[in-house]
């Protein structure tokens, strides 16, 4: 069986990724699409993703790298995950290369204010289900539902977390931090969770341990170079992300979503429950960590 068709790029680090991703696949055996998405499961990625990953200029996102790098892994009955963090190496190398169609950055970044949304399994080494791909599957459906209102979405999948980055659009049609527009897209991600989560849970029923999802949000000020996101709002975020009030709160309390967003992200009015809601309140902490200053931040509690 052919291979898939190689992308067009020029010589350099997004031809290296390519060409180390098309020779795995050659490892494997020329496994099929469909084969590939077999091993992944049913439904996490499509075969034309899959596709699309080996043979398009533009890279693909690391998410969906790494479940086919797995999927070979099985498929060639290997184990081994040396190979999959080399080719993650040569992703982040050709993540800072503007790709095909995108312009270069011309070095002058501009500052725009951004909500930034990390979520993660709470619990994943002990949860009998494959994690990684149900998580992706779940933040998949949330966006493709999402109302982005001309807002810009990039997207960070980690090995066991991703980062939805929503930055305002150049002429400033969106000023996330003084209006409701960041605590919306906030509200709505964590509703959509709620949804998927309550629905998977309910098909299970599990009772120990509680499969939960936990989002933590957080808004400031970040530099666009024309490709990418940076700027301390990321490091202070880091860096609460392994705080005490983030790591501890509410967890193996219940079945469902932890969500905690910081003050900047926090509005009362938009982001009270309903009574439909799952529930109860807000309540406020705040927590120092290091040289990044105090932080407030408000954890949802859920109807006991």
């Amino acid at each position: 069986m052919p291979g898939f068709k190689r992308a067009e790029v020029p010589e350099g680090a997004r031809r290296d990724f390519n060409d180390a991703l098309h020779d795995r696949h050659a490892v494997a055996g020329l496994p099929s699409v469909r084969k590939i998405a077999g091993k992944i499961g049913k439904g996490v990625i499509s075969t034309g993703t899959i596709h699309r990953a080996f043979s398009s200029p533009d890279l693909p996102i690391w998410g969906n790298v790494e479940l086919i790098a797995e999927a070979l892994n099985e498929i060639s009955g290997r184990e081994c995950r040396s190979g999959v963090d080399q080719l993650q190496a040569l992703w982040l190398k050709a993540s800072k290369v503007p790709s095909v169609d995108e312009p270069s950055a011309s070095g002058r970044s501009r500052a725009v204010q951004v909500i930034v949304l990390l979520i993660e399994w709470v619990n994943a080494p002990v949860l009998p289900f494959p994690t990684l791909a149900t998580l992706r599957r779940f933040i998949d459906s949330t966006i493709n539902g999402l109302c982005l209102r001309d807002l810009n979405l990039i997207r960070r999948d980690g090995n066991g977390e991703t980062v939805l980055i929503f930055g305002a659009p150049e002429d400033g049609g969106a000023i996330l931090l003084t209006s409701d527009v960041g605590a919306q897209v906030a509200k709505e991600i964590t509703a959509s969770l709620d949804a998927l989560m309550g629905e998977f849970c309910r098909e299970r029923n599990f009772i120990s341990p509680f499969p939960q999802i936990r989002v933590f949000a957080h808004g400031g000020t970040a530099l666009f170079d024309g490709v990418d996101y940076s700027g301390p709002v990321f490091e202070t975020m880091e860096a609460h992300r392994f705080g005490i009030t983030i790591q501890d709160g509410l967890v193996g309390d219940y079945p469902g979503v932890i969500a905690i967003v910081s003050g900047s992200v926090y509005r009362a009015e938009c982001m009270q429950p309903s009574r439909s809601d799952a529930f109860s309140r807000w309540a406020r902490a705040q927590e120092s960590i290091g040289d990044s200053g105090p932080l407030d931040l408000w954890i949802r509690l859920p109807k006991r």
